[in-house]
């Protein structure tokens, strides 16, 4: 099989890279965490095809993704904090040594400037009594469709998504 990083032909394991579970070479194992020698079966149907009289291969990868639960920070965080805090009638100042921060994130934060991370956005909203945090469900993949001997690399992804385009 074909490393999904690099496309080097040879023997693979399962490792996690940017939290994406691939099956890389040796070489390519350095960029994430190795969960496993070997690579997983991978249900691959190869259909020859022509390409300018030259004889390839179709290869059509099937793999199925749990769906997971992903959350995120609302866009507007800034005008929702602001919004809530002046109805409460509380300051910067004040809303901010209530929380255990400096009156410069709140602001910041406001401005748009910043973007809190989940558990600071977390606590000021269990503060305000106000929901800044939304949950996404991430989807499945169903088929990956790439023409190479063996499998889907990041150059096959970048040229599909470029004949699509054009």
């Amino acid at each position: 099989m074909r490393c999904d990083l690099c496309g080097k032909e040879g023997n693979l394991v399962r490792t996690i890279v940017e939290g994406t579970e691939l099956n890389v070479c040796r070489g390519c194992s350095s960029f994430g965490r190795v969960v496993e020698r070997g690579s997983r079966p991978i249900h691959v149907s190869n259909e020859p095809i022509s390409n300018n009289g030259r004889s390839r291969r179709y290869t059509s990868v099937t793999r199925d993704i749990a769906p997971k639960i992903v959350e995120f920070i609302k866009d507007d965080i800034g005008q929702l904090i602001k919004r809530k805090r002046e109805k409460l009638g509380l300051k910067q100042e004040e809303f901010a040594k209530k929380i255990a921060v400096k009156e410069s994130m709140v602001h910041n934060i406001e401005s748009g400037h910043f973007k809190p991370n989940i558990e600071m956005a977390r606590k000021i909203g269990r503060f305000l009594k106000i929901k800044l945090i939304e949950d996404a469900v991430e989807g499945k993949i169903e088929k990956i469709t790439t023409i190479g001997a063996s499998g889907m690399t990041l150059g096959d992804m970048i040229t599909i998504t470029q004949r699509k385009k054009k």
